[in-house]
């Protein structure tokens, strides 16, 4: 014919696994489970924040379900050469980052001292943590996820602004 090979009769190579299946991989059923071979590790499909996937383990009917939640930095004052070597290294633990503040989608601004920013008002109005650069390290520097995730309190940055409700306001 016109050059195609998709007639019904071609030869399939030997090596090239049948449409549909993909050697090595979890089965998957008609429900979209998955069914994966023991001792193998296998990444989870999480690519939205607050996206769930369920996990059945064995035939008990025992479940887990685990859910990706976002981790969003924004910077504020930071040396360049320290955010040039840790922002490369974020998307590690599904993180994202942004020097604009979003209430919406911030959840930590990395800041080297506590002033009264725009960006640090907003941190504290929106009731999220405002931590140093070292928070991020930490963060980075788990070797496992069995280890305990840094404290966002152990990492406050230094300074004097004073905030509403932090006790320095009354008189």
């Amino acid at each position: 014919g016109d050059g195609n090979d998709n007639d019904d009769d071609s030869e399939t190579d030997d090596e090239t696994p049948p449409p549909g299946t993909n050697p090595g991989a979890a089965d998957t059923n008609t429900s979209g489970t998955k069914k994966l071979p023991p001792q193998t590790p296998h990444i989870l499909p999480l690519p939205n924040p607050l996206t769930s996937t369920t996990i059945h383990l064995g035939n008990s009917g025992s479940r887990i379900t685990i859910t990706r939640l976002p981790l969003h930095f924004c910077f504020s004052r930071v040396p360049a050469s320290l955010t040039s070597r840790l922002l490369p290294l974020l998307p590690r633990v599904g993180a994202t980052t942004s020097s604009f503040w979003d209430a919406n989608k911030s959840t930590h601004l990395v800041c080297g001292q506590k002033l009264n920013t725009a960006k640090n008002l907003s941190a504290w109005c929106c009731r999220r943590p405002t931590v140093t650069s070292d928070f991020v390290e930490e963060l980075l520097g788990r070797k496992s996820a069995k280890e305990e995730l840094p404290r966002e309190e152990e990492f406050e940055p230094p300074g004097d602004a004073p905030m509403a409700g932090d006790g320095r306001d009354r008189k």
